[in-house]
């Protein structure tokens, strides 16, 4: 007979309540008023692995806020063991570098994974580098862009593009312009080419692709 936990047990009959091990030889444990072997103890006791749901019985990895057994600490995705490298969290999940690549939009610049720093701009993802004027291949100062046909455009080339460049100046034209020998002129651009007069507004008279107001072109052409 045996007196543990404040009662009377048969030898055979005191056992480990989980793996059913008699214990009238061995030490035991109590928990709930129920008797454990040291195994089954460690075990009911032990912080649990996140991936195996298995006690941890020896050393446990701690990563985003979760124990691992080293062997269950895996890809979300490949499975494969991170050892000493790096990963990469998803919703709290870890992935390797290269199935955290293949979740990544790619870039519309580049084609490759975009991670870091994202610029997200005409209707995608694109490294900060990559993120350029379409024609000259300058980054944007103060990050202002036009968007033409799903690219992005400095303003000198968006207005190139466009065929909104001021035949005066070479600059671009925003608002109100002069449609003239078949070129766009700024308001204040569309002068005579001897005097420089404004003609918006006022009869012009043409001479090889130049325009001049009547008294210049009557002075110089008779």
């Amino acid at each position: 007979m045996i007196h543990a936990m404040g009662l009377y047990f048969h030898e055979n009959h005191f056992q480990c309540i989980k793996c059913e091990r008699e214990l009238a030889d061995l030490s035991f444990h109590s928990s709930k008023g129920m008797p454990f072997c040291d195994r089954c103890h460690a075990e009911e006791n032990a912080s649990k692995c996140y991936t195996c749901s298995q006690p941890i019985m020896s050393s446990a990895l701690m990563a985003l806020g979760k124990n691992y057994h080293p062997s269950c600490f895996v890809c979300k995705s490949c499975k494969k063991e991170f050892g000493n490298d790096s990963f990469f969290p998803i919703g709290n999940e870890p992935f390797c570098e290269a199935c955290h690549s293949d979740t990544l939009a790619p870039c519309k610049g580049c084609g490759k994974a975009v991670s870091g720093v994202v610029i997200s701009a005409v209707g995608g993802s694109w490294h900060e580098d990559c993120f350029v004027c379409g024609t000259c291949k300058n980054p944007f100062p103060n990050q202002e862009f036009f968007e033409l046909d799903d690219v992005p455009y400095c303003k000198q080339h968006f207005h190139e593009k466009r065929g909104t460049i001021c035949n005066g100046c070479m600059g671009p034209i925003e608002g109100q312009y002069i449609n003239a020998l078949d070129a766009k002129w700024h308001v204040e651009h569309f002068t005579c080419a001897l005097c420089m007069a404004a003609l918006a507004n006022t009869r012009f008279r043409e001479r090889n692709a130049s325009a001049y107001c009547q008294p210049c072109y009557v002075k110089m052409f008779g």
